[in-house]
């Protein structure tokens, strides 16, 4: 099956949900790290491993209905990268900087550039072997 690889086809969903995922384990991380019981750091130690198992299966099925890898690595990366910041931000109260955010534009800004074109059908294959 043929699919348009881009964000707005189906991997792109599925690379930014992996991110995301990404984000939230490592905060399920830093609570666990905090946690006053060991019942409480048993559910966070399960929600992180949780987390990361929704990484590996929405990333391994982005990859799946993409025709680039680079496309699918570049999205997860860069919205785990924005998410983990937000949460730091929102839950941790930690400050970034001018030139955190002027870093953090250029990382988008280059993931809308690189998922904004069209792919050259002459240079992909019919179908993908599973």
């Amino acid at each position: 099956m043929k699919t348009t690889g881009g964000f707005f086809g189906l991997s792109g969903p599925f690379a930014a949900l992996s991110g995301v995922a990404a984000a939230s384990a490592s905060v399920f991380g830093k609570l666990f790290s905090s946690a006053g019981s060991p019942w409480l750091g048993a559910v966070l130690i399960a929600c992180m491993v949780v987390s990361n198992g929704l990484v590996w299966t929405l990333f391994v099925r982005a990859l799946r209905s993409s025709q680039s890898s680079l496309t699918v690595t570049v999205t997860s990366a860069a919205v785990n990268y924005c998410c983990s910041a937000l949460f730091g931000w929102l839950l941790f109260s930690e400050r970034t900087s001018a030139l955190w955010w002027l870093g953090s534009g250029l990382v988008v800004a280059g993931l809308l550039l690189m998922n904004s074109g069209t792919p050259n059908p002459d240079a992909l294959p019919d179908d993908k072997q599973d």
